[in-house]
């Protein structure tokens, strides 16, 4: 492929669970070479092109993050709380799911938004980080939309993925951002970042490919979604996507901007970072 620079990867089946950026020669990585992004299908990513094209998005602000929401709260003695979060969380938690804090995703979101001006940026966290706050925050004047948080991912009902947000005082709702939700988002943005594990699973469907909460984010309004594929270390992620952010400041794409914190790892000073966990599970779907 002499000459090329920019690869469109259109996964099929278990395919749509490999990151292609790790496919090795004994020498490089093929993110070494390429700028890789995917796409659910040609037809969409033709469609993308052709909205795009036309395109001239006018933001008033440049980042709106959402970061270490706060998963629980003590409950007084005696009194039985059923807020639509309290019955949320209980579900899980009797099937064994925990939603532990995530300290680092609140570094993760300071230090990015830290790259921005404060007229610029608009942050959410602690119990600020909430679903009510989602949906009243005017999406459409951000060019970037940055979740940094645990997701729930339904591989069998997708319906029922969705973003977790704070899980105390939700008021009428229930404190996870659900696919269906998500559709109905008026998004603006040139990028959506889906910071948390699994992100981009969902049900894989026979001539429509993975349906989950990227298809949700792209139909609201985003042509380029940022997402994981497997269980991410927060640690790590933060200073990931610090990396991320700092070259999308400096003007590179998205695609460029995401290769190039893949190669800040791959080439780092630290060993462990070298290893595609810690680089490989973010990947771009959309346009690059």
């Amino acid at each position: 492929m002499a000459g090329v620079e920019n690869l469109i990867i259109v996964p099929d089946g278990i395919l749509y669970y490999l990151p292609f950026e790790t496919l090795y020669d004994g020498a490089r990585y093929l993110i070494e070479d390429f700028t890789i992004g995917y796409a659910p299908s040609a037809s969409v990513f033709g469609n993308l092109q052709e909205a795009q094209a036309g395109y001239r998005g006018t933001f008033t602000r440049q980042l709106l993050a959402f970061g270490d929401p706060v998963f629980g709260g003590k409950q007084t003695p005696g009194v039985v709380q059923r807020s639509p979060s309290e019955l949320v969380r209980s579900v899980y938690e009797q099937s064994g799911i925990r939603f532990a804090p995530l300290p680092n995703t609140r570094a993760e979101v300071e230090n990015i938004g830290g790259l921005y001006a404060p007229a610029e940026r608009k942050i959410y966290l602690g119990r600020d980080a909430s679903e009510t706050a989602v949906k009243h925050e005017k999406l459409s004047e951000y060019r970037s939309v940055h979740f940094a948080t645990h997701a729930v991912i339904d591989e069998e009902i997708p319906g029922r993925s969705g973003v977790v947000l704070s899980l105390v005082d939700t008021g009428e709702e229930d404190g996870i951002l659900r696919m269906r939700e998500v559709f109905n988002l008026e998004l603006n943005a040139d990028f959506v970042v889906l910071s948390a594990c699994r992100t981009g699973l969902g049900k894989l469907i026979k001539g429509e490919g993975m349906v989950g909460l990227t298809r949700a984010f792209m139909y609201a309004g985003t042509p380029r979604v940022a997402v994981s594929l497997w269980e991410v270390n927060d640690l790590a992620t933060a200073d990931f996507m610090k990396a991320f952010y700092r070259h999308m400041k400096a003007g590179e794409s998205a695609g460029m901007a995401l290769r190039a914190a893949k190669l800040s790892m791959i080439h780092s000073g630290a060993r462990d970072y070298r290893h595609p966990y810690f680089w490989a599970p973010f990947v771009l779907v959309g346009l690059l």
